[in-house]
């Protein structure tokens, strides 16, 4: 069994554990009044309809073997994606940058084992979403977003 399932459920409980400190870390140094929310609801699959927000989902999109070694050793890209909602644009960019910010610091060169037998993780390319509206007569009437690809090397 390749192991990427393991190393998401360790992702997703050291964002749980990590993610609202290093907000906050982002927030205080900015030291521009704006107030970055902790996840509403963090997943290991890709969601058709979210419950509330910020919401995160932990996608696993391949995994290669690596063709270099004895053991059976994966390379796996995971992305990590995240959806904000807000009424003001602009500090709903800002919280999305710092969401952004925030994941790749606490996922570069972080090594989840024991939970999963996982090497390093490295991030890879970075994604924003554009601003879109959501309907009518909600309380946050604006959704943005990002993805970051987090590689994961994990061994059978």
């Amino acid at each position: 069994m390749n192991h990427v399932t393991q190393a998401k459920r360790a992702l997703k409980a050291l964002l749980i554990d990590r993610l609202p400190g290093k907000l906050l870390q982002a927030d205080l140094e900015a030291a521009d009044g704006v107030k970055t929310p902790v996840p509403y609801e963090t997943h290991t699959t890709d969601k058709n309809g979210l419950g509330g927000f910020p919401a995160i989902e932990i996608i696993a999109t391949s995994s290669s073997p690596k063709t270099d070694s004895y053991a059976q050793v994966y390379e796996n890209r995971v992305v990590v994606g995240f959806t904000l909602a807000g009424d003001d644009e602009e500090t709903l960019s800002v919280q999305v940058e710092r969401y952004m910010w925030a994941i790749r610091k606490i996922a570069r060169d972080t090594l989840l084992a024991p939970d999963a037998i996982v090497g390093p993780i490295d991030s890879a390319g970075e994604q924003y979403t554009p601003l879109d509206n959501r309907p009518s007569g909600v309380e946050s009437p604006f959704v943005k977003g990002g993805y970051i690809e987090l590689l994961m090397t994990t061994v059978e």
